[in-house]
């Protein structure tokens, strides 16, 4: 199913309201997390693993709902998912910050799971191709921009006043700050109406997309790319801390790591237009396999801020190319559903990511041999890319 051509959004403001819906939901529900986790574990005694798999976990719940967001989105648009989704996030980070026991954290990060489903790139990634069209690759690049500036806004600020005033009083500022801004701004801002359905062309089969064996290369070539990525960037603190720098300093990485999205996801489009899917795929597999090997290999100051900027800039051009590869290679017909089932598996390898990264490190002995490990395992889905 997919929704009939109908009235459209003006461009740029749907674009903006959906910039800075990104720019509040990445940093607030994605980011502030990872940034408080050390000072949680210190503070509480709490076992960083036991944090991280509750982060994870958050993740894997987003993940699991992306098919049925896909569908609603499509069905209904995305004005009432996206508040819902916030004030359902903004309740779970105050849960975490009130929580005072690792498993009522655990709870709560099961409503921020919910947010991230409702709020983050994939759903307004879907309405923003089922509304602009041809357009959509600068709508999303754009959106994608704000996105990518989330973690580079917040961790620095963050970080400096979470040692002053504490972890918990800062996630519940965060908490709040993101439920006042962001619900509002999307209940105003995305009050366009949604048009009826009507049943999807002869030939466009979606349960036969998603069983095909491009979609399931390109799948696996996204899952694995993405999972080395989000595994080495997600815990980019304890690695940097592990390689001899400071708190302050592997803060600042991990921001540099949103600022080197930007720089990514600018440079996507001129890419887009001299490459085809395929050949954008295997590139940035390629990057992915790099990059995560410079992080772990990273000399000094200097080498650590270079290659969070450069695994930045792959992780941003990796977010346009799990929603435009799909819009490329099979049309934007029920674009939700199909772009959801896509985003599942790639979701669900980066929400076990972290943890996932984690246990490699305690595994091999430490992040930066973590590190080493996924480079080379990302080698691998080069394979997968050239058959996408």
């Amino acid at each position: 199913m997919a929704p009939v051509v109908g009235p459209r959004p003006p461009f740029w403001p749907s674009v903006l309201t959906c910039g800075f819906v990104e720019l509040f939901s990445w940093a607030a529900l994605y980011y502030a997390v990872p940034v408080l986790m050390d000072l949680a574990a210190r503070d509480t005694g709490w076992s960083l693993a036991a944090m991280t798999a509750a982060y994870s976990g958050s993740l894997v719940l987003s993940a699991l709902l992306s098919p049925r967001i896909g569908r609603l989105i499509d069905r209904r648009g995305p004005r009432l998912l996206v508040v819902l989704g916030a004030l359902a996030g903004a309740t779970g980070l105050a849960g975490v910050a009130a929580a005072p026991h690792p498993v009522v954290a655990l709870l709560a990060m099961a409503l921020v799971g919910l947010g991230q489903a409702t709020t983050l790139y994939p759903p307004v990634f879907a309405a923003l191709t089922i509304w602009h069209g041809r357009r959509a690759a600068t709508a999303l690049t754009v959106v994608s921009l704000f996105g990518g500036a989330s973690s580079a806004v917040l961790a620095p600020v963050l970080a400096p006043v979470a040692e002053v005033l504490g972890w918990r009083e800062a996630l519940l500022g965060v908490a709040v700050g993101y439920a006042v801004l962001t619900a509002p701004l999307a209940w105003w801002g995305l009050a366009v109406p949604w048009t009826a359905h009507a049943p999807a062309p002869p030939g466009h089969d979606v349960r036969r997309i998603v069983r095909s064996r491009r979609f399931r290369a390109t799948q696996l070539s996204m899952v694995i790319a993405g999972s080395s990525l989000y595994a080495v960037t997600l815990n980019l603190v304890p690695l940097a801390r592990e390689l001899g720098h400071s708190y302050a300093t592997a803060a600042l990485a991990f921001g540099l790591v949103g600022a080197g999205q930007v720089v990514g996801r600018l440079a996507y489009l001129p890419l887009a237009g001299i490459s085809d899917a395929r050949q954008r795929t295997t590139a940035l597999v390629v990057a992915a396999a790099l990059v995560v090997a410079a992080l772990a290999l990273a000399p000094g100051v200097v080498g650590l801020v270079v290659a969070a900027l450069l695994a930045g800039a792959v992780r941003g051009a990796h977010t346009l190319t799990t929603t435009l590869g799909v819009a490329d290679r099979w049309g934007r017909t029920a674009f939700g559903e199909v772009s959801g089932a896509f985003q599942r598996p790639v979701g669900l390898g980066i929400a076990v990511a972290p943890f996932a990264g984690a246990l490699l490190a305690s595994a091999t002995g430490g992040f930066r041999a973590a590190g080493l490990v996924a480079a080379a395992l990302t080698l691998l889905a080069v394979l997968s890319a050239r058959a996408s």
